[in-house]
């Protein structure tokens, strides 16, 4: 009876140690992945039916527009994408995205992530505010909406989302692309984009655009085929891609059009919009021209205001910028940013300072 009693000492003994040592290696961060902190994030949370938005100090009133924003936005993009999410989704808010750098949330969180280590958790989304309330929207809208679509192909179930993370891997033109239509539809962001790609290249191989550009050409693929096959469409693929894991013939089987075909068809449909442009483009009134005369100067990145009264844009004379701001219909500008410095020649420059405020 000693000896059981003593082996079975031996073995509980030796259960407490390995719970312990788990539960231990369960708590580390990774090296090299931990982000410097300088302040204490003390975070509360809105909870609605698909979202916990969560939120700290400050940010209270970003917290109350998001979750507004994103439950009215909610039943749309579902009935697009023709799914709902199988987890409820949370946003980490922070008031600024130098706040954000200072956040451990997530470091380590690969939720969803097509190659390399893949972490099945509940999916979180990390927003810094980017200043302006119509950009946090944009932003807000897209990354739930990216969320929404990888929750949909990469399935909610451990066993579904293991066998379609190792063997589906699509492009970011489809990924991307239908987050951001599912976003923002067709804009004028993407149709100035295409106008302009159209006329200057020749695409071919999709597959080759990364990061920007392939949203943006993702976004123009899934409106054209909205715009020409019909919205109902975009969910079908969205769904036999699920299932086949091949976005090529999820398109060509739910439209019933060979790929090459499909692609040739957006190509033209985007350069027919450019040549109509082209041919009924009207030059705007001199009186609200921007017509610098001085020699080398380059102008860049002229915006209007909303209501149109003023206008800004940027110019460059050899390495000097400044920004200009004007009111339309007077002459009077005012250059509210300079700096740069002026290339002289290859070996010598006149060094200003990088960058100054002036009122004029």
């Amino acid at each position: 009876m000693k000896r059981i009693h003593n082996i079975s000492y031996i073995l509980i003994s030796l259960l407490i140690l390995s719970a312990g040592s788990s539960f231990g290696q369960a708590a580390y961060e990774k090296f090299g992945k931990n982000r410097l902190q300088y302040k204490n994030f003390n975070w509360r949370y809105y909870s609605t039916p698909n979202f916990d938005v969560y939120f700290y100090d400050g940010g209270n009133e970003i917290a109350k527009v998001a979750i507004e924003y994103l439950e009215k936005e909610y039943d749309r993009i579902t009935d697009l994408l023709g799914t709902v999410s199988y987890n409820k989704t949370e946003i980490f808010l922070y008031n600024s995205p130098t706040d954000k750098l200072q956040s451990n949330i997530g470091v380590n969180d690969n939720s969803f992530e097509v190659a390399g280590q893949t972490n099945f958790v509940k999916p979180q989304v990390e927003i810094a505010y980017p200043g302006t309330a119509e950009e946090f929207k944009k932003v807000l809208v897209y990354r739930a909406s990216r969320m929404l679509i990888y929750d949909m192909l990469y399935g909610g179930r451990f066993s579904e989302m293991f066998k379609n993370s190792v063997l589906m891997s699509l492009p970011d033109w489809f990924m991307n692309g239908i987050a951001r239509y599912a976003a923002y539809g067709w804009d004028t962001e993407m149709d100035d984009y295409m106008r302009d790609i159209m006329r200057n290249k020749n695409i071919r191989n999709l597959a080759k655009f990364k990061d920007y550009d392939a949203e943006i050409i993702g976004q123009s693929i899934w409106n054209f085929i909205a715009e020409r096959y019909g919205v109902s469409y975009i969910a079908n693929i969205l769904n036999l891609t699920r299932i086949i894991r091949d976005e090529r013939r999820s398109i060509s089987g739910t439209i019933g059009v060979p790929f090459k075909a499909v692609v040739a068809e957006w190509r033209n449909y985007y350069l027919q919009q450019a040549s109509f442009v082209d041919q009924n483009y009207v030059l705007p009134d001199k009186s609200v021209r921007i017509e610098p005369n001085r020699k080398r100067v380059i102008v860049n990145d002229l915006k209007l205001s909303p209501d149109g009264n003023y206008y800004a844009y940027s110019i460059n004379n050899e390495g000097k910028y400044k920004v200009i701001l004007g009111r339309r219909g007077r002459k009077r500008e005012k250059t509210i940013i300079k700096g740069g410095y002026k290339l002289i020649n290859q070996e010598s420059m006149e060094r200003k300072p990088l960058l100054s405020w002036r009122d004029e």
